[in-house]
């Protein structure tokens, strides 16, 4: 019987790999740009917008000569700076006095739950804390949440909370003459302290010069609890991802936590902050900050997006992130702990592909254009070879065994259906007899 022998070739098709992880996190407050520094919180490895029942105290932006109206007068500068800021749910008074009936420790709201700058740091655990001349924080914040330089504030007021008797107090704080000595001077504390100085420095001040307040809100912490509006954070240069090397990002999956009523929305930049977009199920569609509410993906959209998905976006060279931050609760807000690229980047090497063969062990004889099994194992010598794909192709002209030295026309084989490798090929020949009838 003659019979045709038909070389049949193992092709590996390996796509990009050196497949890796790029992290974004949140350690850094100066990597990211904030729409509102007093909604979004930077604290250890993670960004919040915060939800806090401390009551509120900040050193005023502005500042004032000792002719305050009083102390009712310094109050009114307190609460306009409070609300032209945002600082509505509660009424502030200012950390000032000028006889003991007129004092922080005689007139405030005495909270039990502490005290904290307009960017939620803590200042004090309680009322107690706040008054055993020890902060935990300086009150260097204005209403603005922006830090303020070092500067003396006017108070009259010891660490006590109590009225400073004996020193000045610029006549009841309607003086605004330069006059040093303590009955109608001014007593004063030092914004960058976090001892008793921090409210009496011990010195005396002109009634001339402008100097800020403290301002506090009065709170016991039942009545202070507030929804914050919707406030965002844009990834900076410094903590941009590149992409330059990439060839192919396969999923993003986020670690944040987002209780009942609160969400994280986000949009992607891929030209460096210059288009923002989002993945709207058919393509990339460009929109804005202004936006990103509307617009913006949630966690389960985001995770969806494949690599096909992705695709060539990431050719940029770069990807920038916009997260809005938002909640009705109010108890609770999001956070966001880390976000997790996962990438391929490079060419893999084929030299770090083995290949075995496993079935058939010896040659076969078959119909033509009938199935067979062939079996083989590619192993990756490194750690990790992304996806490699196998599929097995006749390779030229079979060759013609005689019998009784007549020749024998020769039929190839139908071709086998091969996979699509995008980079690369490695051919191994194997031997197989196709019987002929």
């Amino acid at each position: 019987m003659n019979k045709s022998l038909c070389l049949l070739a193992l092709v590996l098709f390996a796509v990009p790999v050196m497949a890796d992880t790029s992290t974004v996190n949140f350690i850094t407050e100066a990597q990211w740009t904030q729409e509102n520094s007093s909604a979004t919180e930077f604290e250890l490895s993670y960004v919040s917008l915060q939800i806090s029942n401390r009551p509120k105290v900040f050193v005023t932006g502005a500042t004032y000569n000792g002719n305050l109206g009083g102390v009712s007068g310094a109050d009114t500068k307190c609460q306009t700076a409070a609300t032209a800021a945002g600082l509505t749910d509660n009424v502030f008074y200012s950390w000032i006095a000028s006889n003991a009936s007129n004092d922080p420790d005689s007139r405030f709201t005495k909270s039990s739950v502490g005290y904290e700058l307009t960017n939620t740091s803590i200042v004090a655990r309680s009322w107690a804390d706040l008054t055993d001349s020890s902060l935990e924080m300086q009150v260097t914040r204005d209403e603005n949440g922006t830090l303020v330089a070092s500067t003396k504030v006017s108070t009259c007021v010891f660490a006590n909370g109590s009225y400073a008797v004996g020193e000045g107090h610029c006549d009841n704080w309607t003086n605004s003459q330069m006059i040093f000595f303590y009955a109608a001077g001014r007593s004063f504390g030092l914004s960058d302290r976090d001892d008793e100085d921090w409210t009496h420095a011990d010195d005396k001040w002109g009634c001339d010069a402008s100097l800020p307040l403290y301002c506090f809100e009065q709170s016991d912490g039942s009545n202070a609890t507030r929804t914050t509006t919707p406030s965002y954070v844009l990834s900076t240069n410094t903590v941009a991802v590149n992409t330059s090397n990439w060839s192919a990002l396969h999923d993003i999956a986020l670690n944040q936590s987002t209780p009942t009523d609160t969400s994280v929305k986000y949009l992607i930049s891929f030209d460096g902050r210059t288009t923002w977009r989002y993945w709207n199920g058919s393509f990339w569609k460009a929109s804005s900050l202004a936006n990103l509410q509307a617009d913006g993906m949630e966690k389960a959209a985001l995770e969806g997006i494949n690599a096909s998905e992705w695709g060539t976006m990431i050719a940029g060279g770069t990807m920038d992130f916009a997260l809005d931050l938002a909640t009705t609760n109010t108890s609770v807000g999001p956070k966001v702990y880390e976000i997790t690229l996962n990438y391929t980047e490079g060419t893999l090497a084929l030299s770090n592909l083995s290949v075995g063969w496993v079935t058939p062990t010896t040659n076969q004889s078959v119909k033509q254009n009938k199935f067979f099994k062939v079996e083989v194992t590619v192993n990756c010598t490194v750690a990790d070879c992304g996806i490699v794909n196998v599929s097995l192709d006749p390779q030229g002209e079979p060759e013609v065994e005689k019998n009784n030295s007549r020749a024998v026309e020769k039929e190839s084989p139908a071709a086998v259906p091969q996979e699509q490798g995008p980079i690369a090929s490695i051919i191994m020949f194997f031997k197989s007899i196709f019987g002929i009838n």
